[in-house]
């Protein structure tokens, strides 16, 4: 059995939802979660700037020799396919996901908004508008970690509500998908954490069946900070 670990990389908490799952899901494997609070927020950097944070993490992963890195940010993993991984690491990627034929809002971060990906995902989907919403990811944040309140409805307060689905294009947005339903009650939600998901299951292909679980660690300078917030349960159900 492949015993090397699965890193999974985000900006903040965004993908502790997708460890969560991952968690309940496999067996006998060695999760870690990294989050990057250095370089948070990703949403206002450039894709120069976002290609550099990904190599950089990358080397700091080499050490734990993963079998996969997981890009669970979708900033990342649209302003850099493509265009890093030196040391040829296997790379998922979550990437937002759109319906074809179908009115949809993407919303996303600026930098999101900006890459290649998501300019050819609008050039392929006519019906689908594109709405990048400032700070958002910071303000999730500082409520799943302070209780601070979102003023959700005003920095949405120029999007139409009756889409007929809305993509959540940044991992932490799912977080909060109680409250955007309300804003967008018409609204199927989709997420590129399902295909990701998906993916990275489809990756084990040989689980010790008499384990009972996957071990969680977490690195990084926050570490104990989210093992606190992880254990606390609030990912279990978002």
């Amino acid at each position: 059995m492949d015993k090397r670990c699965i890193v999974i990389c985000d900006s903040g908490i965004g993908g502790l939802r997708l460890l969560r799952r991952l968690e309940h899901t496999l067996k006998g494997q060695t999760l870690l979660y990294y989050a990057d609070f250095e370089n948070l927020p990703y949403g206002n950097k450039s894709g120069d700037e976002l290609v550099k944070i990904a190599e950089k993490n990358l080397e700091k992963f080499l050490p734990f020799c993963p079998k996969t890195v997981v890009f669970a940010c979708n900033t990342l993993s649209t302003n850099t396919l493509g265009k890093t991984n030196p040391h040829g690491v296997r790379l998922v990627r979550v990437l937002p996901k759109v319906k074809v034929g179908k009115r949809g809002l993407l919303l996303c971060t600026e930098a999101t908004a900006n890459s290649d990906y998501v300019r050819l995902l609008k050039k392929e989907n006519s019906l689908l508008d594109v709405l990048p919403v400032k700070g958002l990811a910071e303000e999730i944040e500082k409520w799943v970690r302070c209780g601070k309140k979102i003023n959700l409805e005003g920095m949405l307060r120029c999007a139409d509500r009756d889409y007929g689905y809305v993509s959540l294009g940044c991992t932490h947005y799912p977080i909060i998908q109680a409250e955007l339903k309300k804003l967008f009650p018409l609204a199927e939600f989709l997420s590129g954490e399902e295909d990701a998901f998906d993916k990275i299951v489809n990756s084990v292909t040989t689980i010790d069946t008499d384990d009972h679980g996957s071990e969680v660690c977490f690195i990084g300078k926050e570490a104990k900070m989210l093992k606190t917030l992880y254990n606390k349960g609030i990912f279990e159900n978002v």
